[in-house]
């Protein structure tokens, strides 16, 4: 920018305002701004600062309590400097001609107790008040500082049968389906995640299914599964599930095991939609199933493919990012959100609900330095003994001030034309002799006039009606893709199959000590063959046996003493992501990898670099062998090192 100034090239407009800065949790630095309309940062440039000095939003008498608050009862107090440095000691607006001597204020104060929540019956009546003079429910707001408030106040409004909706739950990780489903993906992410997979069995969505499906499985038998799982050893969750209740885990998990890797994320989840019929067996969530897969699409939009990231974003990211539904915009009922989320929004009726906070802290302080910054953790004991320590916490407490001033700054300017400001106080603890003394650290309630604002007879006003609602059959499309022969080829699924039947022969064999066809002819007894096409069992039979037949082959097969082979076995890597070899020698100084691949070596280098992989992964179990990597190419019959 400085540059671009410099040059004469253009101009930076800037618009915002340092009043409304709340998210210093978050790190947001309202300082910059402030910094920027107070000195000119560019001097190659003229600097004009320009105030937008008219309310358009509310009615006076709003605006006017607005005022009172920050320019006549915080100056006054021990908050004067925070409220100085960010501008609301300077907060007073004009308002605009159609607003003036319009407006409604009540303030109501509560002593604080978490038994009998004197407030809850307040806000029912004003509720109730407002929608009998002609208020839609969708024309109020409750703004509250804390999710935890919110949903306490849902839970008031739901018992007094006043239709709400909380914003705190159109986040859809807070609902149910939304964790039941992460559960599964952690799982599939990580197999050895014991703790997923547990969850995910006694799930809602898991439970549903089977008993839609008319499963035998019944929670009961999942609880006696898990509890006795506790005592094998440490044996992973999935195989025991496996072995004991194998038609259900190739009924429902297995595909989806099959394809992670694979199938990209959106399709995998759609995949999982349809493997556990979720619109049908869990009603009512369609929201937030779709919505989950707009999450997912966007993500993927962003470049990022796998799970691990998906699951970090789902876990990490905090509130206002993206997981949100919309609000219906014909639904009539009374809005519930943090002060946080109600930034820029309006209402024609808010009810503020503010519970004493004690004075705020932040977990860091940054220090800017000349070469860069440090984050430092101080606390008051620090401060006390280093000067230099005390310099900063006390300049980070400030700004912690001012942080929570412009949130109630926020709060107090939501309202167009009433605003009910309902305060819960901390009465103090009572003395030996019974006696309360006030807190002194009573804030915000002691920044709240309440004189000339109690209640009072109120104005009628225009009858609003609401409009009537409409819905929409939607359509969910559940039936799993079934390929003809035809599509296969042409999406190659036939040649994957065709490769799954000769890995699977090839699975069954440990060593060739008799007439080749002898031994693949038992192998494939032994293995599960899905053959797409006519006379593609016979076709696998002379592909393995030639194989086999092949001298160079017939070494990987053949028994030496004190060898071990592992056929089709799990390697966990150090994150737990599980990868399954196709064939391992274990000798007693060295191992082998051996991978088959059918088809062509045109992708030989992704080969090569996929066996280096397994070869760091077995590493890892067998640090004190020696390892090296053979891919062996059936349908070619040839054996290659890997370098």
């Amino acid at each position: 920018i400085e540059n671009s100034l410099a040059e004469g090239n253009g101009s930076l407009f800037i618009v915002g305002d340092t009043k409304q800065s709340i998210y210093g949790f978050r790190f947001a630095d309202w300082t910059i701004m402030k910094r920027l309309k107070d000195s000119n940062e560019f001097p190659s440039a003229r600097h004009d600062v320009r105030s937008l000095d008219i309310n358009w939003r509310s009615d006076e008498k709003i605006v006017e309590y607005t005022r009172k608050v920050f320019e006549e009862s915080i100056p006054i107090t021990d908050f004067a400097e925070p409220g100085n440095i960010s501008g609301l000691d300077t907060c007073a607006q004009q308002v605009s001609d159609n607003h003036r001597g319009k407006g409604l204020v009540e303030v109501s104060f509560f002593e604080q107790d978490d038994d009998a929540n004197p407030e809850r019956e307040r806000i029912v009546s004003i509720v109730r008040e407002c929608t009998a003079r002609g208020f839609q429910l969708k024309d109020i707001a409750l703004l509250t500082p804390n999710n935890e408030h919110v949903i306490r106040v849902s839970g008031w409004l739901n018992e007094a049968d006043i239709p709400f909706i909380s914003h705190s739950s159109l986040d859809i990780r807070t609902r149910k389906i939304t964790g039941e489903i992460i559960a599964l993906l952690q799982f599939l992410d990580s197999p050895v995640d014991n703790l997923s997979f547990a969850s995910f069995l006694l799930s809602d969505l898991f439970a549903a299914t089977l008993k839609s499906h008319q499963r035998s499985l019944s929670r009961e038998h999942v609880r006696e599964f898990l509890s006795s799982a506790r005592q094998v050893g440490r044996t992973p969750l999935y195989k025991l599930f496996q072995e004991q209740h194998a038609d259900v885990w190739d009924g429902y998990f297995e595909s989806l095991y099959a394809k992670v890797g694979y199938l990209p994320l959106y399709d995998l989840i759609s995949e999982l939609y349809k493997v556990f019929d979720v619109f049908s067996v869990i009603p009512r969530q369609e929201g937030t199933l779709v919505k989950l897969l707009d999450v997912v699409k966007l993500f993927e939009e962003g470049g990022n493919s796998s799970i691990k990231d998906f699951l970090s974003f789902a876990l990490d990211t905090p509130e206002g990012s993206g997981w949100e539904m919309e609000v219906p915009v014909e639904g009539d009922a009374v809005t519930l959100m943090t002060i946080h989320k109600a930034k820029g929004l309006d209402f024609p009726v808010v009810m503020v609900l503010l519970y004493d906070w004690k004075n705020a802290s932040r977990p860091y302080t940054v220090e800017e330095l000349e070469d860069g910054i440090r984050i430092l953790h101080i606390n008051d004991k620090d401060a006390e003994k280093v000067d230099s320590l005390a310099l900063l916490y006390d300049g980070q407490k400030l700004k912690n001030q001012a942080d929570d001033l412009n949130k109630l700054y926020v709060a107090l300017t939501r309202a167009k034309e009433e605003m009910y400001v309902l305060s819960v106080f901390d009465p103090g603890k009572e003395d030996k002799k019974g006696e309360r003394k006030a807190r002194e650290d009573r804030v915000p309630s002691k920044f709240l006039p309440g004189l000339g604002y109690e209640a009072t007879t109120k104005p009628s006003v225009v009858k609003r009606v609401a409009k009537p609602q409409q819905s929409l059959k939607t359509f969910h499309h559940t039936i799993r893709r079934r390929y003809e022969p035809g599509a296969l080829r042409k999406f190659g699924l036939t040649e994957m199959a065709r490769g799954d039947a000769v890995h699977a022969v090839l699975a069954q064999i440990d060593i060739v000590d008799g007439e080749v066809d002898i031994v693949v002819a038992r192998a494939m007894q032994k293995a599960t063959l899905e053959v797409i096409h006519a006379n593609a069992g016979e076709e696998i039979r002379t592909t393995v046996s030639e194989f086999l037949r092949n001298v160079n082959v017939q070494t990987l097969f053949s028994p030496l003493p004190g060898r071990r082979v592992l056929r089709e076995t799990e390697f966990a890597s150090a994150s737990g992501r599980l990868y399954r070899l196709d064939r391992v020698h274990v000798d007693e100084a060295s191992i082998a990898v051996i991978d088959f691949k059918t088809g062509g070596d045109e992708l030989e280098k992704e080969y090569q670099e996929q066996v280096r992989n397994y070869i760091a992964l077995v590493k890892e179990v067998f640090p004190d062998k020696k390892v090296s990597g053979v891919l062996a190419y059936v349908d070619k019959r040839e054996v290659r090192q890997v370098v």
